[in-house]
């Protein structure tokens, strides 16, 4: 009996301690932060930020922001980037956090995330990753530092646009792509993105 109830503690000790929560509890500043950029919601994404020196990193120009407003200037600056370059509908996606570690009182996570935009109304998409380090402070685990690493963005592949059938008195909400199919011809459309089908 002696024997089993000693292999039963040994096979206790080897179990992991379940992750699942812990890891949750370090992703959600990264989602809270990213929901809030979505909804346009500075206020709410400035508050998943540590206190003190940051650092941002992103693939615009100065592409590196420090120091104690970082996220405030990283985020002056995107719009800035944004309205020169002809940028809108600006959303983020993200999906399980792929790589988590935790020491202590900090932590190291990957997510993979996706981009997508108008530029100058053309829809386009970007994959890419978001690489964050966060502190552990006594109101939970807020963002230090985090980088985007994104692949070079392209026109979405399958994109909706705003297409116009004659005869409809008004503009449908339909793919070119599911035209060219319905149709059985090629359905081009201009720089803006807008088409028409006769």
């Amino acid at each position: 009996m002696k024997y089993v109830l000693l292999i039963f503690c040994a096979s206790m000790l080897c179990v992991p301690a379940p992750l699942s929560a812990t890891h949750d509890d370090v992703t959600a500043p990264i989602r809270q932060f990213v929901d809030a950029f979505n909804k346009g919601d500075t206020q709410a994404a400035f508050a998943t930020y540590a206190k003190g020196d940051l650092t941002v990193i992103d693939e615009f120009a100065p592409h590196v922001w420090n120091g104690t407003r970082a996220a405030q200037d990283w985020a002056a600056d995107f719009d800035e980037n944004a309205a020169a370059t002809g940028v809108t509908d600006s959303h983020v996606k993200y999906g399980p956090a792929y790589r988590i570690e935790i020491e202590g009182d900090v932590a190291y996570v990957v997510m993979p995330t996706g981009y997508t935009y108008k530029l100058k109304g053309v829809p386009m998409e970007e994959k890419a990753q978001l690489v964050t380090v966060l502190h552990k402070e006594a109101a939970g685990w807020k963002i230090r530092s985090c980088a985007w690493t994104g692949l070079k963005p392209h026109a979405a592949k399958w994109a909706s646009f705003s297409g116009r059938i004659e005869g409809e008195p008004h503009a449908v909400p339909v793919t070119r792509f599911a035209l060219q199919h319905i149709f059985g011809q090629q359905v081009p459309a201009n720089k803006a993105g807008e088409f028409s089908v006769r």
